[in-house]
């Protein structure tokens, strides 16, 4: 399936928060920056998937890396809200419970 050039933004950012590991990194990230061992350690994975879950966040532009020596570390962009992100969703959900 190809996605217009006009939805790919809209299409990553909604493939990052379709995942609850991913929120929940980005609710951690909030707080302090991690590196992808401890990002797999907060959501309980191994090493691998937690990359790939940071990568995602990374190519919504919800997040930055940073190589810190041996390690990337990661944070959250400013501005960006996981609050806010979250209120969305209730108000997506709300909607189509209505029709």
């Amino acid at each position: 399936m190809h996605t217009h050039p006009q939805f790919l933004d809209l299409v990553l950012f909604l493939k990052a928060l379709a995942n609850g590991r991913r929120i929940a990194l980005l609710q951690e990230m909030e707080q302090r920056e991690l590196t992808v061992e401890e990002a797999a350690q907060k959501v309980g994975t191994r090493i691998p998937p937690a990359s790939r879950h940071l990568h995602i966040l990374y190519k919504a532009g919800l997040t930055r890396s940073q190589k810190q020596g041996r390690h990337v570390v990661y944070r959250v962009v400013p501005g960006v809200s996981v609050k806010k992100i979250l209120e969305f969703r209730d108000q997506l959900l709300e909607n189509r419970s209505k029709t």
